[in-house]
């Protein structure tokens, strides 16, 4: 088993909306539950399994780490009215800016993203799964993966733990399409973040810290394998 993350302080369920006090301001948007931490776990675990031809090990990892549990922290933290905790500040909004149509970032830069961050979320620390290693999962363990069309068909998990890239500042408010604004996040921080300024929400920007480098490759070698 790894290394757990670090708590979020002060918790995101109890701290107040400020922006005017920058020691109030927490370090995650969404604090990972010992559900998700243990589902992160068992992602891991499934993954070295892989990588020594123990499918079936690799399998029953994968199917356990898939918690009802996490589809409920799914729906709440993805509520708009109330992401990840923090109501929606109820002073004025500051100007949007209109900007071009979005683009996404090609894989290439969405992989030195994914690299530079450790293959952790810059917000709350937990490690995600980038797209590439999610698909080949899924093509390697269609069964234990299970992917339909809506979330509760959906593997509970990678709902909460797939990499997305986030603006840090948001392009409502003039935040660039560029590496430098992207971070990489788990989909519950990049929801519950959504269009708001990080200082509305109580939380400070995550670039001010170090991202979390342990030596892992995002479980990148899986790439290497054939589905049977």
């Amino acid at each position: 088993m790894s290394r757990r993350v670090p708590a979020c302080s002060p918790s995101p369920l109890k701290h107040p909306h400020s922006a005017a006090d920058p020691r109030l301001m927490r370090t995650c948007i969404v604090e990972p539950t010992p559900a998700l931490l243990r589902a992160s776990d068992l992602i891991a675990v499934a993954g070295d399994h892989l990588l020594k031809g123990n499918r079936g090990l690799a399998s029953e990892a994968l199917v356990d780490a898939d918690d009802p549990e996490l589809l409920d922290l799914f729906t709440w933290a993805t509520t708009p009215r109330f992401r990840g905790g923090v109501p929606r500040p109820s002073r004025e909004p500051l100007p949007r800016i209109e900007q071009p149509r979005r683009v996404q970032p090609p894989i290439s830069e969405l992989r030195r993203l994914h690299e530079r961050d450790g293959y952790r979320c810059r917000y709350c620390s937990i490690r995600v799964i980038d797209r590439e290693v999610f698909a080949r999962l899924r093509r390697l363990l269609p069964k234990a993966v299970r992917w339909g069309r809506t979330n509760v068909e959906q593997h509970a998990a990678f709902l909460c733990l797939r990499a997305t890239h986030d603006h840090v500042l948001p392009r409502s408010f003039g935040g660039a399409n560029s590496i430098e604004n992207y971070v990489t996040a788990c989909w519950l921080c990049q929801f519950a973040h959504g269009d708001s300024l990080l200082e509305d929400l109580g939380v400070e920007d995550p670039r001010v810290r170090a991202p979390g480098i342990d030596g892992r490759d995002g479980m990148r070698g899986v790439l290497r394998l054939k589905p049977q």
